[in-house]
């Protein structure tokens, strides 16, 4: 049992620090600043579309097109995680050293999450000028925060097993951003298929579920898959890197 403690306090430090590393070499680049502001940009005029334009006091316009840009935005900020640590040859010193390809996704994942989450942390002004404007549905609002989370986790998860895949970033994004693509346009590809298969593939698709929590429903089936597709693609990523011990 102390066995099993001092290990699981070892891997979890492992973790942190690969996390804290991860954080700041993002936190301090560019890139990511710029990835922010053409992100708000464009979600914001979906947003202000509604609230000016159109006289909707509310945020579900912003979350129904939120997982069409998070197919492309969130790929090019996972393409680097694996893919540069491969170009520059430090992933081979890495998976050399006490480190487990386990700790070293984790940490990888857990940080472009909390990338994606700082990203999103300056939309909460739109829910700010919605109270000032009148009474929002603040349910439906923290719902659908929720359901990006995962979304958003879900995706992060792809891109990393997409950036173990190769040392070049481009083709990671490309491949990441093409199994985003499909986890969340398959519903709209599908609309002719017949009954069972079409209810089958309909379940795959990502959007479908993040839309059921974006209304304001928190069912345990939807956060279900998108936990399942986070572990699903997070396995694949660390057997992607062992294979390379």
């Amino acid at each position: 049992m102390n066995n099993n403690m001092i290990n699981f306090r070892y891997s979890f430090r492992q973790t942190r620090a690969l996390f804290g590393k991860e954080l700041r070499s993002y936190v301090g680049s560019p890139i990511l600043y710029i990835i922010m502001t053409v992100f708000l940009l464009l979600t914001g005029v979906f947003y202000f579309k509604d609230f000016y334009i159109i006289g909707r006091a509310d945020m579900r316009q912003f979350f129904n097109v939120l997982p069409f840009f998070f197919m492309f935005f969130i790929p090019a900020i996972t393409m680097r995680q694996i893919a540069e640590e491969r170009s520059s040859g430090t992933l081979e010193m890495i998976i050399t050293m006490p480190v487990s390809a386990s700790n070293l996704v984790l940490g990888k994942f857990f940080a472009s999450v909390a990338i994606v989450m700082i990203m999103m942390a300056p939309t909460l002004f739109y829910v700010l000028s919605l109270g000032v404007a009148g009474v929002p549905d603040y349910g439906m609002i923290v719902a659908g925060y929720i359901g990006t989370i995962f979304l958003a986790a879900s995706y992060v998860a792809v891109g990393i097993f997409a950036s173990s895949l190769t040392k070049n970033q481009i083709i990671a994004w490309l491949v990441s951003t093409a199994f985003c693509i499909f986890f969340t346009m398959i519903d709209y590809f599908i609309q002719f298929i017949p009954g069972k298969i079409f209810a089958f593939l309909n379940y795959l698709s990502a959007s479908y579920h993040f839309q059921g929590l974006a209304k304001g429903v928190l069912e345990f089936r939807n956060i279900t898959y998108l936990i399942t597709v986070s572990l699903f693609f997070i396995i694949l990523s660390v057997r992607s890197i062992e294979e390379r011990r």
